[in-house]
């Protein structure tokens, strides 16, 4: 990861507007959580996108396929089983 762009990341979060960070490297992760600074990883933003009416299920199921190689069996499986289980609002 280049610390360039985590140090630009972490000031516009820091500048204010944002509620979290989005990132999915482990590194960065963890000096997030040693910051206490919120954030999200890529598959779990897409579950807030749908739960907020941003996009919709089969766009959901679609995007976390997409992202399948990139994120641990963990996430995706956790993931997977919120859309699966998903009740709409």
């Amino acid at each position: 990861q280049d610390a360039k762009g985590e140090e630009a990341v972490l000031a516009i979060f820091q500048n204010g507007g944002f509620d979290a960070v989005c990132s999915d490297d482990k590194r960065f992760i963890r000096r997030l959580r040693a910051l206490d600074v919120p954030y999200i990883t890529p598959a779990v933003c897409i579950v807030l996108l749908l739960k907020q009416g941003e996009i919709i299920m089969p766009d959901a199921a679609e995007k976390l396929e997409s992202l399948r190689p990139f994120i641990s069996s963990d996430e995706y499986n956790a993931v997977k089983w919120v859309l699966d289980t998903w009740r709409s609002p």
